[in-house]
């Protein structure tokens, strides 16, 4: 197989660990304008000598009626033991409530050629709500990588809601270079008995849970990130995670671990 790397990848396939809202075919937000603007930080360091990605993220989410709006400029870099690069990108995702039923979630990233982001990545997600607390989600992904490298995706979902939180388990394929690989994604969301404060957990395992900057996709791969969402004083609220990755490949086996620290504040 050529090798093809997939800088970006493992995150998309973990799902939002960020601030950007969740919106899955649930009722409707109440008619008005809502605001809230964000900051990420979020340090990614890999072992045997693999360097960092580092990078800082702002969200602004814009919320009216059926229709959420987020725009996410961020700056990235990647260091490592030769070389040392910089990109800048945008993020853009619209959720939008068709009915009570059915969810769609639009998400468009573009960046700088280096390798640090994908150049484009394009993503679309359908949620159908099939039974009282359940839902399905289907979507697709396609992303360029730096050196014209693609990768296509596509994943199979259903999340089931119960009183305080939910679970959901979500299968990703994903064909790279004529050759397809899976991945398993489990995630477990505990909401607070007051106030907005949340815990999510996310388990991944398979050949698409790869490293962002290894040789090719490869199995045993495995990935765990803790994200603890608490609010501070008023509007403001502090979101924390932290995550651990394990990846084997042609060069050897290495780990990532992630630290993601972010602010979000309502503006109205």
């Amino acid at each position: 197989m050529k090798k093809t790397p997939l800088i970006g990848s493992t995150v998309l396939l973990l799902g939002s660990v960020s601030m950007a809202p969740s919106v899955a075919a649930e009722t409707a937000s109440p008619a008005g304008l809502r605001q809230t603007l964000g900051i990420v930080a979020e340090v990614r360091s890999f072992s045997d000598h693999r360097g960092t990605l580092s990078s800082i993220t702002v969200e602004e989410e814009i919320r009216r009626g059926d229709t959420t709006i987020v725009l996410a400029p961020t700056i990235g870099e990647r260091d490592t033991p030769s070389a040392t690069y910089d990109a800048v990108g945008m993020r853009g995702t619209v959720y939008q409530d068709w009915s009570p039923v059915v969810s769609t979630r639009t998400t468009v990233f573009l960046a700088e050629k280096t390798p640090v982001f994908a150049h484009i990545d394009v993503a679309q997600d359908v949620t159908v709500r099939v039974a009282d607390r359940t839902t399905v989600t289907a979507g697709i992904r396609w992303a360029e990588y730096d050196g014209g490298n693609e990768a296509a995706f596509a994943s199979l979902g259903v999340r089931r809601y119960f009183e305080g939180g939910s679970i959901a388990y979500r299968l990703t394929g994903a064909e790279v270079d004529g050759d397809d690989f899976f991945a398993h994604l489990i995630n477990l969301r505990l909401d607070d008995s007051e106030g907005g404060g949340s815990t999510q957990l996310w388990l991944s395992v398979g050949d698409a849970a790869s490293s962002q900057f290894d040789d090719s996709f490869n199995a045993n791969n495995r990935s765990v990130t803790l994200q603890r969402t608490q609010p501070l004083w008023d509007n403001v609220a502090l979101v924390a995670a932290a995550g651990l990755s394990e990846y084997r490949s042609a060069g050897g086996h290495y780990t990532a671990t992630t630290f993601r620290v972010g602010l979000s504040t309502m503006l109205d």
